[in-house]
């Protein structure tokens, strides 16, 4: 296969000191779910997560999410990972508890 040739991006591209914006925070997001353990798979635990400030920390955690991804996919597929034994029980699911109307319910007239 022909390679294909691909322009290098301009230096003002990145700017370490700029915010990070809405699409690296977003991929930040998605390497987390990633790289947790399926039961950590829920949204009580990514409320906790921290956006990244700037593009210079967002590269770093997503360099470092990306190296854990890549471990993870390079291990044999039975094992368990070593940060696994130090997590307490998933955190519960909480659910919004039902909503009720201000107005009360009408009473049916008796004939």
């Amino acid at each position: 296969m022909a390679p294909i040739p691909v322009p290098k991006p301009p230096k003002k591209a990145y700017n370490p000191r700029r915010p990070a914006g809405t699409l690296l925070q977003n991929q930040l997001l998605h390497l987390e779910w990633a790289v947790r353990l399926a039961a950590q798979r829920v949204p009580a635990y990514f409320d906790k997560i921290k956006k990244a400030k700037s593009e210079a920390e967002a590269a770093r955690r997503i360099e470092k999410l990306t190296q854990e991804l890549k471990r993870q996919a390079e291990s044999p597929r039975d094992t368990i990972p070593p940060y696994a034994a130090k997590l307490k029980r998933p955190l519960p699911v909480k659910t919004k508890p039902k909503s009720r109307s201000r107005r009360p319910a009408r009473r049916r007239k008796t004939r």
